[in-house]
């Protein structure tokens, strides 16, 4: 399984999403939740850890984790810190990929659309979970529906 996650900010809060696909590339499961966080950076390394939450809630076996913010990317490559603020986030985040033996990988924002589309619907809605396909707007459903 793949999952795509995503942070998206507002001037009075953020929300992140995660949006699960199966090997074939159907939708599997998505989530959104609101979050406060210290920078867009913090809210991003929040989207991964969302991820992992939703996955295990959920009970399965994700290989790859997707951002398209290329230095959260970069520092799990790296194995180090983006920012000194997040080094223990940074940290727990790293255990649960190192215990899960998951990648985390960059993909484009256009790739991305899918936990994009529900981290920005996330930031006017009440949402803390996993999310039924009816309680999410057409347009996002639009974006969701698209195979990866």
């Amino acid at each position: 399984m793949k999952c795509f996650v995503d942070y998206a900010s507002a001037s009075d809060g953020g929300a992140v999403a995660a949006a699960i696909f199966d090997i074939s590339g159907t939708i599997f499961a998505i989530a959104a939740a609101k979050t406060v966080v210290k920078s867009p950076l913090h809210g991003e390394l929040e989207a991964l850890r969302f991820g992992f939450n939703m996955a295990a809630q959920l009970g399965v076996d994700v290989g790859t984790f997707y951002s398209d913010n290329q230095t959260v990317v970069k520092a799990f490559s790296e194995r180090s810190s983006p920012h000194w603020l997040m080094h223990f986030a940074f940290n727990r985040i790293l255990t649960l990929v190192d215990n899960g033996n998951v990648g985390v990988c960059w993909t484009s924002r256009k790739n991305n659309m899918a936990a994009h589309s529900l981290a920005r619907w996330g930031l006017s809605h009440d949402c803390n979970g996993l999310l039924w396909f009816w309680e999410v707007s057409p347009h996002v459903l639009t974006k969701l529906l698209v195979s990866v």
